[in-house]
């Protein structure tokens, strides 16, 4: 099924708020035993082998100090407020979700509903600590996972900084990636929803998406839709859309899954300060990436396509994987010097798309490539790095390929 991206970026802040201080497909390889001469030959034994290792290094924990980062503090705080009803309560930032689980289901009830997980979610070394509900169960990590976030949190100089929260009508879930996804409401007629990004330094969130539904000039029967990138409920700076209700919530579906994240419920947290959670290296790249032109889409099942520029004559350029690339971006690229070991592109961001996996290819409408490139890409490899390639035309055979830059800072 071919999937078409939109040339906007994704996601959502309720109210005006400003959030300043926030598969494993394990390969399974079956190897088949040879019922007649009952014998495993040597390249079924590697193949166990080889199984045997990556399962292991995908079951390795990291343990995190909890007071090296001073998140210890900040669960003390949350676990006297959930054993004790929230008495002491003043309204801190931070604890709404918490307080409202406490209203709804009773002192007693909390402290098995909710818990807390630390895990380096924007890839940049630090772990977040993140605070959530119960919304299912696992055999890893106490058996608990969460889709519903309360609060994360990270850490500046050695000390606790606070990110984001949400609640009820201010919902976040995290979709992979350093990426959340937020739904809101502040009325009948009023409705949101988006997509936030966290920083590289995990300090805030970036808009990358936002959706509204509002009165128009307060008239309750005349319902309008918006779109935005600043998260802002303004239609001044808001593109108005030709939506009627059924599609606006229809289309808050094709953000895809929440990914739940593992947690440790307060019922047994005894302020123990290692915490171990899966390394699952979420957000460095696995495998290599290639491109190739194509001149005939329809050969192709399942792909997504961005349109980096409709200046004729075009090029249909497809990124294919033989794993996942992660956090994958598209620029304007400049040429600054072509003097040093690398060229020195100046790049300006077009678009930032995410992952691409191996079942999903992306094809990038763009210019006719010529002798200096005007695309270029970056992502983060397998060792946590950004790199940068431009989009190129080889002189030998006329194909593209992707050549490696340096970006102008």
């Amino acid at each position: 099924m071919r999937k078409k991206v939109l040339a906007i970026a994704l996601m959502t802040t309720v109210f005006a708020m400003s959030l300043t201080a926030c598969d494993k497909n394990e390969d399974s390889k079956e190897t088949t035993k040879n019922t007649e001469t009952k014998e495993t030959t040597k390249k079924e034994e590697e193949t166990i082998e080889e199984t045997t290792e990556e399962t292991t290094k995908k079951e390795e924990k990291t343990t995190y100090d909890l007071e090296e980062y001073g998140y210890d503090k900040i669960l003390q705080q949350y676990d006297t407020y959930l054993t004790t009803g929230g008495d002491d309560y003043e309204g801190e930032t931070g604890y709404t979700a918490i307080m409202e689980t406490i209203h709804s289901e009773g002192a007693e009830a909390p402290p098995e509903l909710v818990g807390f997980g630390v895990e380096d979610l924007s890839g940049d070394g630090i772990p977040e600590l993140y605070i959530g509900r119960v919304t299912g169960y696992t055999e890893e990590n106490e058996g608990t996972t969460t889709t519903d976030i309360y609060a994360v949190y990270t850490c500046v100089n050695g000390s606790p900084q606070f990110v984001f929260e949400g609640w009820s009508r201010n919902s976040y879930t995290y979709a992979g990636d350093g990426i959340f996804m937020n739904s809101g409401s502040a009325g009948a007629d009023s409705s949101c929803y988006g997509k936030y990004e966290l920083t590289e330094d995990a300090t805030a969130l970036n808009c990358k998406d936002f959706y509204f539904s509002c009165a128009y000039d307060e008239n309750y029967d005349d319902i309008r839709y918006y779109h935005n990138t600043s998260g802002d409920w303004d239609i001044d700076i808001s593109e108005e859309l030709d939506w009627d209700s059924e599609y606006f919530f229809d289309y808050q579906t094709q953000y895809g899954e929440a990914m739940p994240l593992d947690i440790r419920t307060f019922d047994k947290y005894d302020g123990e300060l290692d915490v171990d959670t899966p390394d699952i290296d979420a957000n460095v790249s696995t495998g290599s990436l290639s491109i190739q032109e194509v001149t005939d889409l329809s050969l192709y099942d399942d792909y997504s396509e961005y349109t980096v520029s409709t200046e004729e004559p075009l090029t249909y350029a497809m990124l294919s994987t033989d794993g996942e690339i992660k956090k994958l971006k598209i620029y304007n690229i400049e040429l600054v010097d072509a003097e040093g070991e690398l060229p020195v592109f100046k790049s300006t961001l077009n678009y930032d798309f995410g992952t691409i996996t191996s079942d999903v290819p992306l094809v990038l409408d763009i210019p006719l490539v010529e002798t200096i490139p005007t695309v270029g890409i970056s992502y983060v490899d397998e060792n946590g790095n950004t790199v940068y390639y431009a989009i190129q035309l080889s002189g030998e055979d006329g194909s593209l390929y992707l050549g490696q830059y340096s970006n102008a800072e």
